[in-house]
């Protein structure tokens, strides 16, 4: 049955009904990565149970084969008809992100896509009753991904066959909005919550479910993987986080930030960094993809890749540990030089400068990282 068809009955059904199914409880953090599951069938384990307490032919099942895992070694296979639900409580204020990585095989695997592969958040989900549709993603056979979103329909882009995408859903139950991201780029513009995605309204202000979906009964035993799977509050202030590299003068350069990084408001948002070498010259970089911890020039490179730059400075300064930079980084949203910087979107970012008194290839200072999601 499609997801269509499903909406309409779910309108005619009984809005209470039981489910032997445990809830994850909210509003905090929760994830999945599979590891905790022996391999086979994961219905009815860690709150995981097929749509409709039904029993498909093949169900969602943990497995550790062919591909490497996104983390850890096993992850959840999808294929034929299986439809595999979690259910969530108490998700119905703040704002939240849900995460969850897919893995398509492309025309030359072994086992190439041969149907859509789905993944859905519900604002109501009962187990035999009505159901309300707030986020669909389809990724097509053709190598475009289509995201329905209250009443949008066809907004597309392109991803990547034989790798790990990031799906994130950014939510504002508060705001009654939301928005998708691909791989850490815009796929659409935000949407109405409540508005459902065939636009008809009737949702509510709640994170009720996710649905897993393969939907390939006219393509039996064509798989495709999701691991990692998340739903976190968002922080409403940035963050810092990762370690600095000691300079060759004893300083320890600090990123701070004065404001609220905003997509609207073209300032008030400043980056700085403090106890730096003075009179270098340096760059402030930041990723979209996430947090890293490599080791770099002697120090700890903190932003995942790609990395944007977004300006050459000089720190200034007369004395040991004097030098000083800054970014307005809402100008720099406002300039529009990065147009996936926009409401919702997470930013990682980190500052670099040359430091002399270290030996090549060690000659580099490094700040510690912040981390922030953009408000409107």
């Amino acid at each position: 049955m499609t997801h269509q068809a499903r909406t309409w009955l779910a309108a005619v059904l009984a809005l209470a009904c039981w489910s032997g199914v445990a809830a994850a409880q909210g509003p905090g953090p929760w994830s999945d990565d599979f590891e905790s599951y022996p391999l086979g069938p994961i219905t009815g384990m860690g709150g995981w149970e097929e749509w409709d307490n039904g029993v498909p032919a093949n169900p969602g099942t943990v497995v550790n084969a062919p591909i490497p895992a996104h983390s850890g070694v096993q992850y959840l296979d999808c294929r034929n008809d299986g439809d595999t639900v979690h259910q969530y409580t108490g998700y119905t204020s703040g704002a939240y992100e849900y995460k969850a990585w897919i893995y398509l095989p492309g025309p030359a695997s072994a086992t190439p896509l041969a149907h859509p592969a789905w993944f859905i958040l519900l604002n109501t989900y009962n187990v035999g009753g009505a159901k309300s549709w707030s986020a669909e993603l389809q990724f097509k056979v053709d190598g475009m991904v289509t995201g329905d979103a209250g009443g949008f329909q066809n907004v597309s882009m392109p991803y990547t066959f034989d790798k790990w995408i990031e799906i994130r859903v950014c939510i504002d139950l508060t705001n009654d909005k939301a928005r998708y991201f691909i791989d850490g780029v815009p796929l659409g513009g935000t949407w109405s919550w409540k508005n459902t995605i065939f636009g008809g309204g009737g949702g509510v202000l709640n994170i009720a479910a996710v649905d897993l979906y393969a939907n390939g009964t006219s393509a039996p035993n064509s798989p495709f993987w999701f691991d990692s799977l998340g739903l976190t509050p968002i922080a409403p202030t940035p963050a810092i986080y990762c370690t600095a590299k000691v300079s060759s003068g004893g300083c320890t350069p600090a990123i701070a930030f004065s404001g609220s990084p905003s997509a609207s408001s073209g300032s008030g948002f400043v980056i700085s960094a403090s106890q730096v070498e003075p009179d270098k010259f340096g760059v402030f970089f930041y990723g979209k993809t996430g947090k890293a911890a490599l080791p770099f020039s002697g120090g700890t490179l903190c932003v995942e890749a790609p990395i944007i730059r977004v300006a050459t400075l000089n720190s200034g300064g007369f004395g040991p540990c004097s030098g000083t930079f800054g970014v307005n980084f809402n100008a720099w949203i406002a300039s529009g030089s990065d147009p996936s910087l926009v409401d919702c979107q997470n930013v990682f970012a980190q500052y670099w400068f040359r430091d002399p008194g270290f030996a090549p290839p060690n000659n580099s200072g490094l700040t510690d990282a912040i981390e922030f999601v953009i408000g409107p």
